[in-house]
């Protein structure tokens, strides 16, 4: 079929809701990207606006819609504070501005301009008009127009939270050996530990182990609660897991979920039975209500099924009043959650006070089987997905999650990535997975190939307010990924806004060989050492070589290693001292 002409309603329906009928052309660099066909074209669009798109007349009813738009913005960015006048016209009979934190402010409205004439706090705040004898609103997001930037250089180690090993190995790590790591590097003298995203991921049968496909973006992977350190779990000899009788060259996860499981539910009971205990987790879920919600959709998904979309409504919907939830395995997601949350704050708590981050990894995506979709089905389309760009501007394994509904998200304020982004920067360092996403996303009808899709685009300003307003309320740092490869004005608008340059990688050899001749080239703030190949470098030591060894760090290639390794710790401290 024909490419989509932009001037028919078709077409020009696309360039509202933001979706690219025109193809990329091919450079030297990437192979270029086919203009879409018109049903490729019909069949996001069905799935973005949620109407159906068969006949002319359908689409011309759905380009009306689009084009009589609400009266003033959905999203209003007031950069540093500043609100720059909305001209609405006539029909303007008043405006003003609740802040987040309940507090009132009047605009001027005289001659049908809304003004404010002061600066704004910062805060996402909600703007109400009065027009035509009705009430719109708009979320205004007054956000500083860079995030945190450091004043010097620094250092950090990446490590894989499931590879660390702590004096107990129980055949993954947890968020001990992520503390011991931390304390190890700041000997060092490093500023950051980073790690894979830490977010629950399915791991009942079958289990689904995808860091970056995670059930929600607003929990932490319970997997990685170090156990011994629960409340009363001293007192209680068969919640401490036993290390396991011998370590397998890779992580078994089937065996250490089924292990670990068995201790978490043991460990369930007597938090239900025991007074004090259950208080604390009662007092965690008031704080966290989403977390009540999430616990019970775990449990229903795995007594009927994962796939929420074989439940019976309402329950598929999102009601769970009725639905027949396992009360056990309900508290077992609820104490999870709560020890995940308890320990990784301790994490993070103690990391701030000797002046550390913890590098905390936002994922653009989330499971479709999972509870974020689930929660909010409107804000994501059924049967469209966003796969890698084949124009190769952000390499990567294929991403495959379903894609967002633009208008949606935006009229809701983008509060699942506003939860998402909050949620990660207590650590001090954000780094965003694919930040080109913000910009936009290869979409993909369901039944077609990979490369048969469209780019659908995003406002990515707003999106880069709400990243420079909770980086900035925590302090900090940012940074993407696979920002190399993404388009020039893509690289320049992160980096205006203080994004880091993806950080330096120290595994190259040309950085091992020559420390001062390599790094006197290098502009960025930040180095990242990747642990796990620099201790694959040096090759095998036997467990238990020393008794002070803090954690090991378990290779696939077979073999474990410690920082305290004086081999290791030699080259971090000449890479140190070079880089700084």
């Amino acid at each position: 079929m024909a490419p989509v002409d932009p001037h028919t309603p078709l077409g020009r329906l696309a360039s509202l809701v933001g979706l690219a009928i025109e193809g990329v052309p091919a450079t030297s660099c990437t192979p270029g990207v086919q203009a879409p066909d018109d049903e490729i074209v019909r069949a996001i669009l069905e799935d973005a606006l949620d109407v159906p798109l068969t006949t002319n007349a359908d689409i011309s009813d759905a380009l009306a819609h689009e084009q009589h738009g609400p009266p003033i913005e959905p999203v209003i960015i007031a950069w540093n504070g500043v609100f720059e006048p909305v001209q609405v016209g006539s029909s303007l009979q008043g405006a003003i501005l609740v802040t987040e934190v309940g507090s009132s402010i009047a605009a001027d409205t005289s001659n049908g301009t809304i003004r404010f004439d002061s600066v704004l706090p910062l805060g996402v705040h909600t703007l109400s008009v009065g027009v035509s004898g009705r009430e719109v609103l708009s979320m205004v997001f007054s956000a500083p127009r860079r995030v945190p930037t450091p004043d010097k250089r620094f250092w950090g180690v990446f490590a894989s939270a499931f590879a660390l090993r702590g004096a107990d190995d129980h055949g993954v790590g947890n968020f001990t050996a992520l503390r011991q790591l931390a304390h190890s590097v700041h000997q060092l003298g490093g500023k950051f530990i980073a790690t894979l995203p830490l977010l629950p991921v399915f791991l009942d049968t079958p289990q689904v182990i995808v860091p970056f496909a995670p059930v929600t973006r607003v929990g932490w992977n319970m997997l990685n609660i170090d156990l011994a350190l629960a409340p009363g779990a001293e007192a209680i000899a068969d919640v401490v897991i036993d290390p396991p009788d011998r370590i397998p060259r890779l992580v078994d996860y089937p065996e250490v979920v089924r292990r670990f499981r068995g201790s978490l539910t043991a460990y369930a009971a007597v938090v239900r039975d025991h007074p004090a205990l259950r208080a604390q987790l009662d007092r965690f879920l008031v704080s966290n209500p989403r977390i009540m919600h999430y616990a019970r959709f775990r449990s229903l998904g795995e007594t009927m099924s994962r796939d929420w979309r074989r439940w019976p409504a309402p329950w598929r919907q999102g009601d769970l009043t009725n639905a027949p939830v396992d009360p056990d395995i309900e508290l077992i997601h609820q104490v999870g959650q709560w020890l995940a949350f308890t320990q990784i704050q301790s994490l993070m708590d103690e990391m701030r006070d000797r002046g550390q981050r913890l590098q905390l990894e936002v994922t653009m995506s989330v499971h479709p089987m999972g509870f974020d979709v689930w929660s909010d089905q409107r804000l994501h389309m059924s049967r469209t997905r966003v796969f890698e760009p084949p124009d190769g501007t952000a390499a990567g394994s294929e991403w495959g999650h379903l894609a967002a509904r633009p208008q949606r998200s935006r009229r809701r304020g983008y509060y699942d990535f506003h939860e998402t982004l909050r949620h990660h920067a207590q650590g001090g360092f954000i780094r965003i997975d694919q930040i080109s996403a913000l910009w936009r996303t290869w979409c993909v009808p369901e039944g077609a190939d990979s490369t048969q899709g469209a780019y659908l685009h995003h406002n990515a300003e707003e999106h880069l307010a709400l990243v420079c307003l909770e980086a900035h309320r925590s302090s900090a740092f940012v940074t993407g990924g696979n920002l190399s490869s993404a388009p020039r004005h893509i690289r320049d608008r992160v980096k205006a806004a203080g994004v880091l340059d993806p950080l330096l990688d120290a595994r190259s050899d040309q950085t091992r060989r020559n420390h001062n001749q390599s790094l006197s080239k290098v502009s960025g703030p930040a180095a990242l050492i990747h642990l796990d190949e620099l201790l694959a470098d040096y090759g095998p030591r036997p467990l238990g070589q020393t008794e002070n060894d803090r954690f090991r760090v378990r290779h696939p290639k077979g073999f474990n290693a410690s920082l305290d390794d004086d081999r290791v710790r030699g080259w971090v401290e000449e890479f140190a001292t070079s880089w700084i």
